[in-house]
């Protein structure tokens, strides 16, 4: 059994019953509380770790935010303060302003609007100086994100207690959704569950592999219920009623990168199915290795 400070969690966390530890997509299952904003943003990480889809809706978002800031202080600058203007209405005068802003930031200068003033060119040469350091961190950005290296894992969205030689054995299932090799993959399996005390137990599970050489179709990983098992002879019931969690910590070598890229995933009592097995993946094929990927979360109950 492992001891209470050697997953890091903290002894609140561990002896807190009822709770999820880990979430299914890596996190723990923490809040924090106590600090300001500022304290605990960290934007560079944040950049690089959101959406793609959330990355270029901030992006477009910031990029008409400063468009439109430096167009309203344009406009309210006065009335004529841009050469090339053919109507002097409110609305017109503003998306003027906001175009030539736009042209100065990307450095487009068609020519048609310019600047007239001494206030109205500072503003200017303020914008194409502003533009050229935000073009240069969004580039930066963008180049961080497709170069970091992370692992694209795919995990049965259930784990199993399935039938195993002449006893039973927890699985569950593991593909690499990228094309990419994965070397020297390595999966760490943690029981936690609670006691009669109040507090949760850890153990460290041992697996038929624990590590495999490479990662090409798909995985299976097994730990076998032998009575050497903390898991030996509970039941359903049992391991429902102690709250029971499957932490699992997975690592591996990217050939692409040729660096190490981590993953991490918690199966929860109600998303572990008993008297259960895994359908099969692979297909006849004379000639290669086919692997159905849509069979991966796919199981059948055992009679």
């Amino acid at each position: 059994m492992l001891k209470q400070d050697e997953l890091g969690l903290g002894t609140k966390l561990e002896q807190s019953k009822g709770s999820r530890l880990m979430n299914r997509d890596g996190s723990f299952n923490v809040i924090r509380e106590g600090m300001d904003f500022w304290e605990s943003a960290d934007l560079y990480h944040a950049a690089l770790t959101m959406s793609w889809k959330k990355f270029y809706s901030l992006f477009l978002l910031g990029f008409f935010a400063f468009n439109a800031l430096f167009a309203l202080v344009l406009v309210l600058s006065g009335n004529d303060v841009i050469l090339g203007e053919e109507n002097v209405a409110l609305p017109h005068r503003f998306w003027d302003a906001f175009f030539l802003s736009v042209q100065t930031f990307t450095t487009v200068g068609f020519g048609t609007l310019s600047p007239k003033g001494f206030f109205p060119n500072a503003l200017i040469a303020l914008n194409a100086l502003m533009g050229l350091l935000l073009t240069a961190i969004a580039t930066g950005l963008i180049f961080a994100r497709f170069s970091r290296p992370t692992a694209k894992f795919i995990f049965s969205n259930q784990a199993v207690i399935s039938p195993y030689k002449e006893g039973t054995a927890f699985m569950f299932r593991i593909a690499n959704q990228r094309k990419s090799q994965l070397l020297d993959v390595q999966v760490r399996m943690i029981l936690a569950i609670e006691n009669e005390k109040g507090g949760r137990d850890f153990h460290n599970l041992t697996l038929q592999t624990d590590k495999i050489m490479f990662l090409s179709p798909h995985w299976t990983v097994v730990h076998p219920i032998t009575p050497e098992s903390p898991m030996w002879q509970i039941t359903e019931s049992d391991f429902s009623a102690k709250n029971g969690q499957m932490l699992l910590l997975i690592s591996g070598i990217d050939d692409v990168f040729a660096s190490t890229v981590h993953a991490r995933i918690s199966y929860h009592h109600p998303e572990i199915v008993w008297n259960a097995k895994f359908k099969p993946m692979l297909k006849d094929d004379p000639n290669q290795v086919v692997v159905d990927m849509k069979q991966l979360h796919e199981i059948v109950l055992v009679k």
